[in-house]
């Protein structure tokens, strides 16, 4: 009996290190691309994967994403903000691309909509947060795509898909 608590207690022990050391980020760090806030705080680690802002109506703030390729081929990207959709059980999804923007997705600014990246490569596009002065209290949602450029052509059958992060 104590030589089978002490495999359960192993086992355990094991996957919650697995666990712990797991970064839940590799998918962008080693193979794929998406994009990370350019300027995370010290004082905020969540900004170090997301945009966190107190904001007043009619402020602007500078802000910036960094595109990052971490594919093995050059690609092209799309970057754009987008309004939100509430999904079942709290969470959030981002509208379209071709979706109309009416609330956070068209109070962000982008100085590149397109960018073009060599493997293994990033950059920085500022961008800028301009918060209408009839804005309403509370909590606002947005999202900031980079989303593979895929181009169908005349001659291709089929579908065309595109990926975005």
């Amino acid at each position: 009996m104590k030589l089978f608590s002490r495999i359960s207690f192993g086992s355990i022990f094991l996957l919650l290190f697995c666990f712990l050391l797991v970064n839940p980020v590799q998918a962008l760090e080693y193979t794929g691309f998406g994009g990370r806030p350019a300027f995370p705080r010290d004082d905020n680690p969540r900004t170090n994967s997301i945009f966190v802002h107190t904001i007043t109506p009619g402020q602007v703030i500078d802000e910036g994403v960094r595109v990052i390729n971490n594919t093995g081929d050059r690609k092209t990207f799309r970057v754009y903000g987008a309004d939100f959709i509430p999904s079942s059980g709290g969470g959030f999804a981002c509208k379209q691309f071709v979706e109309d923007r009416v609330s956070v997705g068209s109070w962000l600014n982008l100085e590149a909509n397109e960018v073009t990246l060599d493997a293994g490569t990033n950059q920085f596009v500022p961008f800028t947060i301009e918060i209408p002065e009839n804005v309403g209290v509370g909590e606002h949602n947005g999202c900031i795509l980079a989303e593979e450029k895929t181009e169908k052509t005349d001659d291709q059958a089929g579908l065309v898909l595109s990926f975005r992060t």
